[in-house]
């Protein structure tokens, strides 16, 4: 048996994250920038260990690879050191041993699978990148956690839905999406915060 040190990035709230999370697809496609600030705080707070003033820091690394990311026509290797920088930081803000380089490629990973993807119920290589990121990241083997990839895969995918029907405010796909957050989140954090 071996011990696993139980940080941040292991003992986070299911529903919490599941909240910003949802919060974070719903205010970037409002385009309500402040909002979008705000929640991105709480959601790298929550999901990368980090306290309140690390969380501010590291949510500026995420939206800049995200704008980097955005225009269709990027710089691949640009958007590669932004993640590379934000994780590098989480992992020293946690102590933790993952390996750069093989998370850096597997966050950049689900956002190639998930722009090839967009909308698509067929969208199994979203599943398996987000599998591959949790392999990775926390390391464990794969059959522990492709039930919450596949519903991490759901919730975006029910965004998705979300924007191509018209971004009602209204819509039940914002409680589906969150929904199907809490599950992949719960699932996960049944897995990495064990002391298999």
């Amino acid at each position: 048996m071996s011990s696993t040190r139980l940080n941040g990035i292991r003992l986070f709230n299911p529903y919490k994250l599941a909240r910003y999370e949802t919060l974070n697809y719903v205010y970037y496609y409002q385009r309500r920038w402040f909002d979008l600030a705000r929640v991105s705080i709480r959601f790298v707070q929550e999901s990368a260990g980090l306290n309140y003033v690390q969380a501010m820091y590291g949510a500026y690394l995420l939206a800049s690879a995200e704008f980097a990311w955005a225009p269709q026509e990027h710089d691949v290797r640009v958007v590669q050191d932004k993640i590379r920088t934000l994780y590098r930081f989480i992992r020293r803000v946690n102590l933790e041993t993952f390996d750069l380089e093989r998370v850096t490629q597997a966050e950049l990973s689900w956002w190639i699978a998930h722009r090839e993807h967009f909308g698509d119920p067929n969208n199994e290589s979203v599943i398996d990148a987000f599998t591959n990121l949790y392999v990775e990241l926390f390391r464990v083997p794969t059959e522990r956690v492709r039930d919450a990839a596949h519903w991490r895969a759901a919730a975006v995918l029910f965004s998705d839905w979300w924007v191509e029907e018209g971004l009602d405010p209204n819509s039940s796909r914002i409680r589906q999406e969150e929904e199907a957050f809490q599950i992949a989140y719960t699932l996960l954090r049944e897995v990495v915060a064990s002391r298999a």
